[in-house]
């Protein structure tokens, strides 16, 4: 199921989570229009939502690193 996690260790934020801080999760209608002025997001659907402060998140796929280590002896 869907979740996020505030850093290390931290709550788990389910969408029972996200509903008793009165939190409105809105899923696959994406925001078209954004009028900054006055603070006003318009989605697919036509619905209009207002904000105080808005958190723009894109999103992100964990990256992996490699480390290869090459051992390297000139005398053999």
């Amino acid at each position: 199921g869907f979740h996020t996690c505030v850093g290390s260790g931290g709550e788990r934020q389910t969408a029972e989570w996200y509903k008793e801080k009165g939190i409105e999760m809105i899923y696959e209608d994406p925001v078209t229009e954004t009028d900054f002025e006055s603070k006003t997001l318009t989605t697919q659907s036509g619905k209009q939502l207002k904000y105080g402060s808005l958190i723009i998140s894109t999103g992100c796929i964990a990256s992996r690193y490699y480390l290869l280590l090459l051992t390297f002896n000139p005398l053999v």
